[in-house]
């Protein structure tokens, strides 16, 4: 394995080949800062269609840009698992899970079930929208 600078992430595995270890630079980038809408277009033209970020907020995770890679992985969570995804440190002897995130089929589907009408076109912004509570 190979230590990275950035102090989230501290081992890249010994697998990934050095070409596609790239920063995306995602929430804590500059360019990202400057202009999202920008660099979230450009993403095509600057990184490759898979990569292994190294990113601060996006560290030890494969990336996809292209729709085609990206519903591949989405409908195949046999092979891909989202388990552990999530950056945020947790206490291994109280661990929880970033729901609905972090869980796998089926129970997923229930938990999407609950939140998915909230998400549709005209819940979020149609005229009956629900109203979000903070």
């Amino acid at each position: 394995m190979t230590t990275s600078p950035n102090p989230v992430q501290r081992e890249i595995p010994a697998h990934v080949p050095a070409e596609l270890l790239r920063p995306i630079g995602l929430t804590e980038g500059p360019e990202f800062l400057a202009a999202p809408h920008a660099f979230m277009a450009a993403l095509h033209d600057t990184h490759p269609p898979i990569f292994y970020s190294t990113s601060q907020h996006a560290s030890n995770a494969w990336m996809l840009i292209n729709y085609e890679d990206v519903a591949f992985v989405l409908t195949h969570p046999k092979i891909f698992s989202t388990l552990g995804a999530t950056p945020f440190p947790r206490d291994p002897n109280d661990y929880f899970y970033m729901i609905p995130l972090e869980i796998e089929p089926p129970e997923h589907r229930k938990y999407r079930g609950l939140i998915d009408p909230m998400l549709t076109r005209p819940s979020v912004v149609g005229p009956k929208a629900v109203p979000l509570r903070w």
